[in-house]
């Protein structure tokens, strides 16, 4: 394997780990917040009040964004690589 593989991995790994502690001083900034067993299922069927909902679908379009972007790049990297 070559070396920026894990480079890339450990970088997004990272990147997701800042966006996600900024969500969640976001979230402890808001005064009411659902703290219910059942946030994933109110996240899905958007029954959240509307500023946690916009938070928590940014954050989620955010995260599989990078995470498309992390593939392509693994994707290109490796092809060129391996054509070498």
């Amino acid at each position: 394997m070559p070396w920026f593989v894990p480079v890339l991995l450990l970088a997004w790994i990272a990147f997701a780990a800042y966006l996600t502690h900024q969500m969640r001083l976001r979230l402890r900034a808001m005064p009411h917040r659902y703290l219910g067993m059942d946030l994933i299922w109110k996240i899905f069927t958007r029954r959240l009040p509307p500023l946690e909902q916009q938070l928590y679908t940014r954050h989620l379009l955010r995260l599989f964004s990078t995470l498309i972007l992390l593939v392509v790049l693994l994707f290109v990297s490796l092809t060129m690589h391996y054509k070498q």
